[in-house]
C-alpha cells in the first residue's frame, strides 16, 4: 500500500465531511497530503481545532493494519 493510500475521515465538530486518501482529501479541500496526514497524526492539533470548530482528520485503521509502515 503507498503511503497516500491510507484513507481518512474529516469531521467539523460532530459533523462528518468527507472520507477518502490523503491525496483526494487534500485536491477536495485545497491543501497537501502531507498536511492531511499531519492533522491525522498530530493530537495537539485535533485537540486545539475540535474546540474552535475547525477540521478534524482521523486516520481509519484496517483490521490488522499496524500503525507504523
Amino acid at each position: 500500500m503507498g503511503r497516500y493510500e491510507k484513507d481518512y475521515a474529516v469531521y467539523r465538530g460532530e459533523e462528518f465531511i468527507d472520507i477518502g486518501t490523503a491525496k483526494e482529501l487534500a485536491e477536495r479541500l485545497n491543501t497537501t497530503a502531507k498536511t492531511i496526514q499531519w492533522y491525522a497524526g498530530c493530537k495537539r492539533y485535533q485537540n486545539k481545532n475540535h474546540n474552535r470548530g475547525g477540521y478534524t482528520i482521523v486516520a481509519i485503521e484496517e483490521d490488522g493494519e499496524d500503525e507504523l509502515e
